[in-house]
This record gives structure tokens, C-alpha cells and sequence, in this order.
């Protein structure tokens, strides 16, 4: 039998498969050991119906699956390269920490001028220059904000620097921008 499951476990891998393997299993691990404090179970609803039954059968489903990864990432021959790729994986980090940067920035800022500054600070981090690009990267900016705030009313805090506009313009920009 162990022989069978190894046959069927054993494929190539990435070289930081392992490393994958290893984090997801804690992480869901971590999941799972939150659900009691996130959930609850009620005496009057149907299993199926219950809040904390799906969220219990998902991380359940992630424990079972990272427990077979990481297994068959054991018994799979290894790559060299492993810790190249996970510095990759890192360097990708940065613009989550651009992102995080943006969201906090908004309600100081304001949506419509964050979303330009932004636009434009990340096309200067990939290297682009071209003035064409930086235009259509303008109007990209604007109608984002327009399509979101105007026709999807998406509602997004007016900002600090807002407050310092005369009262009809500050308005009107909590509202549109």
C-alpha cells in the first residue's frame, strides 16, 4: 500500500515546493485552531445551516490537502534552487506593501488623487517612461474613480486634506472623488 501511495504522490516539484508545503500546513493549522474562538454553533439549526460548518470543512479540506503536499513533497526528488525562489517570492511582497501603503494613504489623501500618485509610482517602479503610457495611465487613474464613485457608488471616506476646501468644492469632492 505504501509503495502504491508513494507512486502516486512522487511528481516533479517546484524547488521551493517544500518550503510551500511547509507554510501552508501551518497556516491552516492556525485556521484551524481559531475556529472555536470564530465560530459558533447554534442548538436550533441543521448541521448544514450551521455558521461555523462550512469554515470548519474548508480549513478541514486545506489541513487534509497541505498534509498530502507536504508528504508528497517529502518523497519527491529534490531541486536545487529552493531558497533563490523564495526570495522571489519576497521581493513580490514589495507591492503588497505598495498596496498597503495606498489604503492607508486614501483617507489622508483622498481616492482621486492617491489613485493618480499611485498609478504613477508604480509605473516609475517597473521602469516605464513612455509619455503615452503615462497619459493613458492618467485617464486609467480618473475613470477608475469616476466608474467606482459616480456609477458603482462605492462609498470611500472623504479625506483629511478634503476638510481644508471651501465647503462647496470639499462636497463635491467627498462625493465624486
Amino acid at each position: 500500500m505504501n509503495n502504491v501511495l508513494k507512486a502516486l504522490l512522487t511528481r516533479e516539484r517546484n524547488p521551493a515546493d517544500f518550503v510551500f508545503s511547509v507554510v501552508f500546513v501551518l497556516f491552516s493549522l492556525f485556521l484551524a485552531s481559531q475556529i472555536p474562538a470564530q465560530t459558533t454553533w447554534f442548538a436550533n439549526k441543521r448541521f448544514f445551516a450551521q455558521p461555523a460548518f462550512w469554515s470548519m470543512f474548508g480549513i478541514g479540506m486545506m489541513v487534509f490537502f497541505g498534509f498530502i503536499h507536504l508528504y508528497a513533497s517529502i518523497i519527491s526528488q529534490r531541486q536545487a534552487g529552493r531558497w533563490q525562489e523564495v526570495t522571489l517570492w519576497c521581493q513580490s511582497l514589495e507591492y503588497c506593501a505598495w498596496f498597503l501603503g495606498y489604503v492607508i494613504l486614501v483617507p489622508i489623501v483622498g481616492y482621486l488623487p492617491m489613485t493618480i500618485i499611485m498609478m504613477f509610482v508604480l509605473l516609475w517602479r517597473i521602469g516605464v517612461r513612455d509619455k503615452k503610457t503615462i497619459l493613458i495611465c492618467l485617464f486609467t487613474s480618473v475613470m477608475i474613480v469616476v466608474i467606482f464613485k459616480s456609477f458603482l457608488q462605492i462609498k470611500v471616506p472623504g479625506a483629511m486634506l478634503y476638510e481644508t476646501f471651501p465647503p462647496a468644492i470639499r462636497n463635491f469632492f467627498i462625493t465624486y472623488f
